[in-house]
């Protein structure tokens, strides 16, 4: 609330001056609005004045400025204003929002409170990026770039804001090495300021979604952990089959099975009547994956299988859940339905941009088959294409686990016919693979 002194409103000289110049009104103009003499004005403009609640509103409808944190204390509330609105939107109350932000919007006029109105940009741009306008949001982060720079002098709760944008903004252009730096910086700032992490405990989400994109499975299983102490079992519930997938694929990534199977039988629990066939589709390929690392092969495509009739044709769902039925039938040695699934997937455009890492996939899979049945001068080609063209895009793209086990692949194999050479250059992509996953904080 604003400063009281004697049940009157104390008003800073100060800030009435800068409003005055900044609506270009004369000292005589608002002297007479105060029905006081100039030079009594320039005394108050010079110091402070006090005010009734009653005048301190017709200052403010005088010029235009009704809602604006006029007053001394007035941005205190304004900021809880500014809050109110974070969390309507958070909860999706899109009208009471859209109402709350007619009235607050404003303030990116208002002269006298920079850090408000950065606020509410900052604010602004969170809902851009949640509601996946991401041009957009990038265009306006873009411009508060050099603003950030200095950090030392900037608003710990603004700067909260920046990294948290800054980090999902990251993340939706599939930087989750990037994403994941800018989270941690806004966690560091939010456990500084308790508050902030009270009212924003999806922040440990959002880097456990970027450790488990980095496959750091350890670490990510850490901050789901965290989701689950933060969040009220009532708000968890929407986003529990979410939470539950994603700490199931990561135990599996350990080989933590029996984890992974006790989550992934309550997700069927929970899919067995429900109308979103997506998540029905991605708990069966969680499963297939849960038995391609116990080698039940068989069970993993017929959890695959299943899956598919759930997914969209093409999809990148569908081409993912293709890769492994397919590796499934590699390990099983049974190349001619390999090339069939490989022949399957090719239906659906794997020339496209976006489908390119599947084509460098299901062909590293071919290549494999025709290493396994030691066709004439497959080797060199293997090689070269796993090797040099696979690998290396596997790690760009952060995808460290499929890297490994083409690894693992090679290195078995070249260990077999003895051939050192390509055996250390195998070791080398290895190495270049955990030494990412160190510098990313794994272990």
């Amino acid at each position: 609330m604003a400063d009281m002194h004697n049940g009157n409103i104390k008003l800073s000289g100060h800030r009435l001056k800068t409003i005055r110049e900044h609506k270009n009104v004369s000292q005589e103009e608002l002297s007479k609005v105060l029905e006081c003499g100039i030079e009594e004005l320039r005394q108050k403009e010079n110091d402070f004045m006090e005010c009734t609640p009653e005048r301190l509103s017709t200052i403010k409808r005088f010029f235009d400025i009704e809602g604006m944190p006029l007053a001394d204390g007035e941005a205190v509330v304004f900021k809880e204003h500014l809050r109110f609105w974070r969390d309507l939107m958070r909860n999706q109350k899109s009208d009471e929002a859209i109402e709350l932000q007619k009235k607050i919007s404003p303030i990116t006029l208002f002269p006298l409170e920079p850090e408000l109105s950065l606020m509410y940009n900052l604010l602004e741009i969170a809902n851009l990026l949640s509601e996946g306008h991401l041009d957009a949001a990038e265009g306006k982060l873009a411009s508060y770039e050099k603003i950030f720079e200095n950090t030392e002098k900037m608003d710990s709760e603004n700067l909260y804001y920046y990294y948290r944008n800054m980090g999902s903004m990251k993340s939706l252009l599939g930087r989750c090495d990037e994403a994941l730096e800018f989270y941690l910086k806004a966690l560091e700032l939010g456990e500084g300021k308790g508050a902030l992490l009270k009212d924003d405990a999806a922040i440990y989400y959002n880097i456990a979604a970027s450790y488990s994109d980095l496959h750091l499975p350890h670490q990510t299983i850490a901050f789901l952990g965290k989701v689950y102490e933060s969040h009220h079992s009532s708000k968890m519930e929407k986003y529990r089959l979410h939470l539950d997938i994603t700490l199931a694929i990561n135990y599996i990534r350990i080989n933590g099975i029996q984890e992974a199977k006790k989550l992934l039988n309550k997700c069927l629990l929970r899919v067995e009547y429900s109308s979103n066939r997506l998540a029905i589709g991605v708990v069966l390929h969680n499963c297939g994956l849960l038995c391609k690392v116990s080698k039940e092969w068989e069970q993993a495509i017929y959890y695959f299988d299943k899956a598919s009739t759930y997914f969209q044709e093409g999809s990148g769902f569908c081409l993912e859940n293709l890769y492994h039925k397919a590796r499934c039938l590699l390990y099983m040695g049974k190349h001619a339905e390999t090339g069939r699934v490989f022949e399957q997937a090719k239906t659906y455009n794997l020339d496209s941009t976006e489908n390119w890492k599947y084509l460098i996939l299901f062909k590293s899979l071919l290549l494999l088959v025709e290493l396994n049945e030691s066709t004439e001068d497959c080797e060199e080609r293997v090689f070269d294409h796993i090797g040099v063209v696979t690998i290396p895009y596997l790690i760009n793209i952060y995808e460290y686990s499929k890297a490994l086990d083409y690894c693992e692949v090679l290195s078995k194999h070249y260990g077999k016919t003895e051939d050192l050479i390509k055996s250390v250059a195998v070791y080398r992509n290895a190495n270049i693979i955990y030494e990412k996953m160190l510098r990313h904080g794994g272990n």
